[in-house]
């Protein structure tokens, strides 16, 4: 019988260790668990970057790559194509990434039996006239080889496995949310403060955002807010592009004294960020933010959270504020009535509040995850969790 050894390609980007990084490892520390080989293969695209991330890494088997070191790409390669004697290579491709796209579709054509899976984050979506067209030779790709290959698709959400039906059968597709690491869960769970406000009008409402403040976020809808209600604050943990525009922008409104830049910070600075605020707001309107891990953080912590509902993104189903809220779905128009009606009852608070952390408990505790997971890949782990 073959030994499996797990094969995990991941792209990321600058400035740090995002959400599909995290997934990538918490993988791998699950393969660990159940005694399987494993490694990660991280392709950057510039040395600060690999600085950056391989600090906040986990130490397990982790191999950073350009395409331009042909060195650890010849490795790489090796792995998937070359034949595998008494090892069985399983790769797990995350998507999306063009140059590991292009990795799956050739070793599916050269080994279209060949057990392989796709963590699909999130759609590629097109938004200038060639985007749009490469959306489609990239959606008419998979839909071929999918068809006719053994791929297994994992998805972060239902809403994104509704998206990628259009490209696949719903027998290869699979839902398995990310998970926050141990120590994160550890250490927001024990402190968990669910909040309490008595019945009507609030006298201050500390909103928080965390992320990158980049094109896909629009922080922009929430300070325009702020003129108008006198007990809302903001805090801003994350640092981007756009940093020094929503800067002048609060200046503009004249809510520059309302308005907290804490730039990027340390996973214990955040956690104290967390705890100082009254809601978290997951300010994206892109699918391009498919899940948001974020939001899990502010869960596990007692957090009230809000998402936008995003077409083709499952956000606004991880938070799912809409079961309290008095709204059918949260959109950046209707942000300005939705931050109203909280302040105008505080109550809806301490709903919110207990909503976040039974939803985190029964559906994206790491306990709830190991057993998902176990399910997902049975298949290569037939006696998943006994080594546990």
């Amino acid at each position: 019988m073959k030994q499996t050894k797990i094969l995990q390609l991941c792209a990321h980007q600058p400035p740090g260790f995002g959400g599909i990084e995290r997934v990538a490892c918490e993988l791998s520390r699950f393969f660990n668990d159940n005694l399987i080989a494993n490694q990660i293969y991280y392709l950057y695209r510039s040395k600060c970057f690999l600085e950056v991330a391989l600090d906040e890494s986990p130490s397990f088997a982790v191999e950073s790559f350009c395409l331009m070191d042909l060195n650890r790409l010849i490795v790489c390669l090796r792995s998937l194509f070359l034949p595998f004697g008494s090892i069985r290579v399983v790769p797990v491709f995350h998507f999306p990434s063009i140059p590991f796209f292009c990795l799956w579709l050739l070793r599916s054509l050269l080994f279209p039996k060949a057990l392989q899976y796709v963590y699909w984050h999130s759609p590629v979506v097109g938004r200038s006239p060639i985007g749009k067209i490469a959306s489609l030779v990239y959606s008419h790709l998979v839909r071929h080889v999918a068809s006719n290959s053994s791929s297994q698709f994992i998805v972060t959400s239902p809403d994104v496995a509704n998206d990628l039906r259009h490209l696949c059968s719903s027998s290869l597709i699979v839902v398995l949310p990310p998970v926050l690491s141990s120590e994160a869960e550890i250490a927001l769970v024990s402190n968990r403060r669910l909040l309490s406000r008595p019945p009507g009008p609030l006298s201050s409402l500390k909103v928080l955002t965390i992320g990158r403040l980049a094109s896909y976020k629009c922080p922009d809808k929430l300070l325009e807010i702020l003129p108008s209600h006198e007990a809302l604050s903001f805090m801003l943990v994350g640092d981007g592009p756009k940093k020094h525009s929503l800067m002048k922008t609060a200046e503009r409104l004249g809510v520059g004294n309302r308005v907290f830049f804490a730039g990027r910070v340390s996973e214990e600075q955040k956690r104290y960020y967390l705890y100082q605020s009254d809601i978290h707001i997951l300010l994206s309107d892109s699918p391009h933010e498919a899940f948001g891990i974020v939001q899990l953080e502010a869960m596990a912590a007692g957090v009230p959270c809000i998402a936008f509902d995003i077409p083709r993104s499952g956000v606004s189903w991880v938070s799912s504020s809409c079961d309290v809220l008095p709204f059918a779905s949260i959109t950046p128009v209707s942000l300005p009535k939705v931050i109203q009606i909280i302040l105008g009852h505080g109550e809806i608070l301490k709903s919110l509040s207990m909503h976040s952390a039974d939803r985190y408990d029964r559906l994206f505790s790491r306990a709830a995850w190991f057993s998902s997971a176990c399910g997902v890949f049975q298949s290569i782990i037939p006696a998943c969790g006994i080594a546990r």
